[in-house]
């Protein structure tokens, strides 16, 4: 019998307060630390990235509710080297598009996908995915990598999820609440519930100690 929401939602927030990973979507105030405890993107890599790349790191994984996240669907989009409008233009789009380097989109604070170079990844077409552990102190890369190697909260890995994106929407997955999940399997939360676990990133905690901003996303 499927659980109810609340037991659901309850399961989901306790994960998210014990920064236990659940799953891959997307500058900091708060003082981010650690290193991947595991990473494949050397064996990602086909051959080398080609011009225009950027490799995240820790510091780049801050509060969702930071004004430099904007909220598409049910997702946090920021982009890191200045490609935000067209960034934008992409996940508003209605026909799909490529994202350009230095997307980095979150579904929930425990998950990540960045856009890297040309030639980072060709079987995740250049994304690297990341499970992260989110505290009042920072974040923690536990896992990234473009192979099938990082999993999600499901138990899937990122990558046999996001394929399944029909290839107009650059293996970006839609939402359930907005009707159309491009192709991929529905995750089971639903968007109130991920809002839910948006509003209580930990790590908005440290971005208000710290004097940042922890208002809402731009629209």
């Amino acid at each position: 019998m499927k659980p109810s929401l609340r037991v659901r939602l309850t399961a989901a927030v306790a994960i998210a307060t014990l920064g236990g990973p659940l799953g891959c979507s997307s500058s900091s105030s708060a003082g981010a630390t650690g290193s991947p405890a595991t990473t494949d993107a050397s064996v990602a890599s086909d051959g080398g990235v080609v011009g225009e790349d950027f490799v995240p790191t820790t510091a780049d994984f801050d509060c969702l509710n930071d004004s430099e996240w904007t909220t598409v669907g049910v997702s946090r989009f920021k982009n890191m080297l200045g490609h935000t409008a067209e960034m934008l233009a992409v996940a508003r789009s209605a026909d799909g598009g490529v994202y350009p380097v230095g997307t980095m989109i979150q579904l929930v604070p425990q998950e990540a996908s960045v856009k890297r170079g040309e030639g980072y990844s060709a079987q995740s077409h250049d994304w690297e995915f990341f499970t992260l552990n989110p505290t009042s102190t920072g974040t923690t890369i536990t896992a990234s990598g473009g192979n099938s190697s990082v999993v999600n909260f499901t138990g899937l890995s990122c990558l046999g999820c996001h394929s399944k994106a029909a290839p107009q929407w650059d293996f970006v997955c839609g939402d359930v609440d907005g009707g159309n999940t491009h192709g991929c399997a529905a995750l089971p939360l639903s968007g109130s519930e991920l809002a839910m676990l948006q509003s209580s990133d930990p790590r908005c905690t440290a971005a208000a100690d710290d004097g940042g901003t922890d208002g809402g996303p731009e629209e």
